[in-house]
C-alpha cells in the first residue's frame, strides 16, 4: 500500500483515525506540477485530482489553505538563515507546518523525505 518507501511510523500515524493530519494546500501544486513529469526519480505516480479527493474523504485529514498565519511565516522563514538552506517551493510547506504550531500549540510532525528541509531542521519530520 503506498509509497514502499514510506516509513512505517509515518504509515501508522497516516492511517490512525485519531491523527490530526493537515495537509497544506500547496502540496497538490507540486502533485500537479510532478505528475506530468516523466523522471522515474521525481515524478509523483498519482493524478492530483485524485490525491485531493482522497484527502478531501478522509476524516483525519484537513486541507489548509494558504491563510494570514501561514503567510506570516512563509515572510519569516524566507528573512532567516534556516529559511535559506529550504528550496522555494518547499518554504511554503514547512510554514504551513510552524502556523499549525503555533496557532495550535500542538506538537507538528512533517511527513515528507525532502533531504533540504530535513538538513535545515526547521520541523521535526518523518518518512
Amino acid at each position: 500500500m503506498g509509497d514502499p518507501s514510506l516509513g512505517s511510523h509515518a504509515r501508522a500515524i497516516l492511517a490512525d483515525a485519531r491523527s490530526h493530519i493537515v495537509v497544506p494546500i500547496h502540496c497538490f501544486e507540486e502533485i500537479r506540477r510532478k505528475f506530468f513529469i516523466l523522471d522515474p526519480k521525481t515524478m509523483i505516480r498519482i493524478p492530483p485530482t485524485v490525491a485531493l479527493r482522497l484527502v478531501a474523504h478522509c476524516g483525519n485529514m484537513k486541507i489548509l489553505p494558504r491563510g494570514l498565519a501561514v503567510f506570516h511565516a512563509e515572510n519569516t522563514l524566507r528573512q532567516s538563515a534556516v529559511g535559506r538552506q529550504i528550496p522555494g517551493d518547499d518554504i511554503s510547506i514547512c510554514a504551513t507546518a510552524l502556523a499549525v504550531r503555533a496557532t495550535t500549540g500542538r506538537p507538528v510532525v512533517l511527513i515528507s523525505k525532502d533531504g533540504r528541509i530535513r538538513r535545515s531542521k526547521v520541523i521535526p519530520m518523518l518518512w
